[in-house]
């Protein structure tokens, strides 16, 4: 899973429009950001947890980004399911609900979820 932020509307649009194979394949597009990829255990395949203390939140938010995006990489996403999520986390706005809380990210077949 890939997790990565961006403040540009326009590296926002291009994520958003970006393929699945796109993605995965052209180290173009994965380079222009600041990625925290992050591994399933063996034991728990389709939970991961970002703390709001790891140290990837101190580049993020230096660059003031309004924007995460959670890319899965699974037997799943490459059937068509839902592969990427987009959440608004402005540090300064109403609804970043995220500001202050860890990052529950579930991959299932049907969705990307964040709790």
């Amino acid at each position: 899973v890939d997790l990565l932020a961006t403040d540009d509307a326009k590296k926002s649009i291009l994520l958003n429009n970006t393929s699945y194979s796109d993605y995965w394949t052209d180290n173009d597009i994965r380079k222009y950001f600041q990625i925290k990829e992050m591994y399933f255990k063996n034991n728990d395949r389709n939970i991961l947890e970002l703390s709001k203390k790891n140290k990837i939140w101190e580049k993020w938010n230096e660059n003031d980004v309004k924007t995460l995006f959670i890319f899965a990489n699974s037997a799943e996403s490459m059937n068509g399911t839902n592969w990427k999520r987009k959440i608004p986390i402005e540090r300064y706005s109403w609804f970043n609900f995220w500001s202050d809380k860890d990052l529950k990210i579930t991959v299932s077949k049907e969705k990307i979820s964040v709790k």
